[in-house]
């Protein structure tokens, strides 16, 4: 058998290779998607309360070194009276480089007086150089909390 007859039979097999796999990412899509709108009808709550939500802007001087390559903050929410540990979420502000943090949208030690985010940079910054980072570029912390 010639390169070119393998290759001419090859072009078959390929396109039915593609069209398979098409299929298979366009069923485990529609499969995903599904699994996600009845999870999300499942987990509905009905209240008559009213939502009460309150925010503020975390100042840039609060982060702090936590470890070789993760600085953290601990974010006070007292102001805002939250009479039971409310949601929290979390987004970073700053003059630049902020876009290079991850993690800081993960909420720990959450309470309804406050709570503390931790950030690394894909950047491979250590803990020192992003706290000094966030110092010069001014990285606050948005911040908004809802509870009943």
């Amino acid at each position: 058998m010639s390169l070119v007859g393998i290759l001419l039979g090859g072009i078959p097999f390929t396109t039915l290779l593609t069209l398979y796999m098409k299929q298979k990412i366009l069923a485990s899509t529609i499969q995903y998607t599904t699994s996600t709108t009845v999870a999300t009808m499942l987990n509905q709550t009905n209240t008559t309360k009213p939502i009460y939500f309150c925010g503020g802007i975390s100042s840039y001087t609060l982060w702090q070194p936590y470890d070789v390559d993760v600085m953290m903050m601990n974010i006070d929410t007292t102001n805002c009276s939250f009479n039971a540990t409310p949601i929290y979420f979390t987004s970073m502000a700053g003059l630049g480089s902020h876009w290079t943090l991850i993690g800081y949208t993960g909420i720990s030690i959450a309470t309804n007086i406050s709570f503390t985010i931790y950030a690394s940079s894909w950047a491979n910054w250590n803990s020192t150089q992003m706290v000094a980072i966030a110092q010069t570029s001014l990285w606050n912390a948005n911040w908004l909390g809802f509870s009943y």
